[in-house]
């Protein structure tokens, strides 16, 4: 069966798609050998199917328009990322171009972590990036309007999370 493009929304603990009946969990995240970086872990169902989704990421702590902010980079160019999203994308028998489908897929990580208010002390920003050459190397066309770096990564999701109104309020 065919699924129709994917539109994720957020959701508490997760980003659901409830057309497709498909649910993108919060992931976990694990510590990996380097200080700043981060496996991340997603749980998907899809109905009563269940898949696992994998990504290593950084964080860093800077401060943007005057507040400390954890930004939380999800990295989905290394080619077998890639070549894990193409998977899934023919696992759903999903209908929608690989570049829309990337695209949709990432805005869905991101907005896995929107509902979260455990964020007492900074503010949280998750961004889903990819490189236009590893994107290429798997025939799928970067959107042309997506601005790059110098290394070629482009930002292709991202959501903020503003300090936890509660918790702000006791700062």
């Amino acid at each position: 069966m065919t699924i129709a493009p994917l539109h994720f929304e957020a959701t508490d603990t997760s980003a659901l798609d409830r057309q497709n009946n498909l649910k993108l969990a919060r992931p976990r995240m694990l510590p990996v050998d380097d200080p700043n970086g981060i496996e991340f872990e997603f749980p998907i169902l899809h109905g009563d199917e269940y898949l696992a989704f994998g990504c290593m990421g950084v964080q860093n702590v800077t401060e943007i328009k005057g507040r400390k902010t954890r930004i939380v980079t999800l990295d989905l160019a290394r080619e077998s990322t890639v070549d894990w999203v193409l998977d899934l994308k023919q696992w759903l028998h999903a209908s929608q171009d690989d570049q829309s489908f990337f695209l949709a897929l990432a805005d869905g990580l991101v907005k896995a972590f929107q509902g979260r208010t455990d964020n007492h002390y900074e503010d949280v920003l998750y961004v889903a990036v990819t490189q236009e050459a590893s994107l290429r190397r798997r025939g799928i066309h970067p959107p042309e309007h997506m601005a790059r770096d110098a290394e070629g990564f482009m930002v292709l999701a991202e959501a903020l999370i503003p300090i936890h109104p509660e918790t702000e309020a006791h700062s």
